[in-house]
């Protein structure tokens, strides 16, 4: 019996550290698995709804105001929990479109497509301005196109702008061939074009200002500046082994985050958004993050990043088969990693034919002074 007793204890001690072994590793993996799926989701900006920050930028018309007849500049403010677009004084920011600050995160300078500017001669009317809000102060470049100027890019780090140009008479259908556009590099310095790309569009400087990716009919490009050399970086051809497409026309909208490591693009035809990661400029290098495609339902546009670059907004509108007849017009903020939906703002006081997301800046004093003035 005394045996048989001993034999007990001993087990016992054998098997107490293999429970003790047990318990830890239960106790590990039990905590592994509390911090992935609670605490790092919890600490991750990109996640956490409330963490979208900053100022988006829009030149708008807006329907409830019978007196505006021609793009103002308005912006949302998300510190503000009502989310509501407030315009922007008409004496910094006249009838524009296309607003671009040159540092989204020190918001001193932008530059933008005037349409009208009483203070100016009616000849700079259409021309591209500088306005700075330190000084209050606008100006124009004489030697910038004045042929119908779009997207506009200004580099911080090079101080070239890059737009693309198009004859503004062209019909409906022409206006959609990127073959019908052109894109300059202008130097305010030098205050002349020193460069021209052909039959391209949607121009976006990578974070040095030495290389642009831009789309041409076949696809999406990058040029060097420094030499002018030109390189395919991702076929778009849409065929029978690509039905979804990747197919772009001058509809088609293309962006580049601030810091330079994401790209993403918006196809209205087919209702979809294609977000990137950036590995590399040199060589460049990049891979996919993901996509949304809603063809037949909502049709995107206008893609921007955030200062951060962990979000996009993107301009949508459900489809109508008469686009006169289209409806549900909002802003939708999505996470760059996914394209999963984040928040959905109203545009339903704008006309969408007439509406523009320029910027996405954080927010600063000398914007907050401009606000409902």
């Amino acid at each position: 019996m005394l045996e048989e007793s001993n034999q007990v204890q001993v087990a016992q001690k054998k098997a107490s550290p293999l429970i003790f072994i047990f318990g830890a590793v239960l106790v590990i993996v039990l905590g592994i698995i509390l911090v992935e799926q609670f605490i790092i989701p919890a600490l991750t900006p990109e996640v956490m709804d409330n963490e979208v920050a900053g100022v988006i930028v829009i030149s708008a018309v807006d329907t409830n105001d019978e007196s505006q007849l021609l793009n103002q500049t308005f912006v949302v403010d998300f510190s503000n929990s009502e989310l509501q677009f407030e315009k922007i004084s008409s004496n910094i920011l006249p009838y524009s479109i296309f607003v671009d600050f040159k540092d989204v995160l020190n918001p001193t300078e932008f530059i933008l497509r005037t349409m009208t500017f009483e203070s100016l001669q009616e000849e700079v009317n259409d021309r591209i301005h500088m306005v700075d809000l330190v000084s209050g102060k606008a100006s124009f470049f004489p030697s910038a196109t004045s042929s119908n100027p779009e997207n506009l890019d200004w580099s911080k780090e090079s101080n070239l702008i890059a737009y693309q140009v198009s004859d503004f008479n062209l019909p409906p259908y022409e206006a959609e061939l990127i073959s019908n556009h052109n894109i300059e590099v202008f130097s305010p310095a030098e205050d002349a074009v020193i460069q021209v790309i052909t039959e391209a569009a949607q121009p976006q400087w990578s974070p040095d200002g030495t290389k642009l990716l831009y789309f041409k009919n076949d696809g999406l490009y990058l040029r060097d500046v420094r030499d002018g050399s030109d390189v395919l970086i991702l076929g778009l051809i849409q065929n029978e082994n690509n039905p979804a497409g990747n197919f772009i026309d001058a509809n088609s909208m293309f962006a580049v985050s601030p810091d330079g490591k994401a790209f993403a693009w918006t196809a209205a035809f087919n209702g979809s958004i294609h977000t990137f990661a950036i590995e590399s400029w040199e060589p460049f290098q990049f891979s996919d993050l993901g996509r949304v495609y809603d063809r037949g339902e909502s049709e995107y546009y206008w893609p921007v990043f955030s200062p951060d670059g962990n979000f996009l907004s993107v301009q949508a509108i459900d489809t109508a088969e008469d686009p006169l007849n289209r409806t549900n017009s909002r802003l939708e903020i999505r996470k760059v990693k996914d394209v999963s939906l984040v928040k959905s703002i109203s545009l339903e006081q704008f006309d969408f034919n007439a509406l523009f997301t320029d910027d996405w800046i954080v927010d600063s004093e000398f914007i907050s002074d401009l606000r409902g003035n």
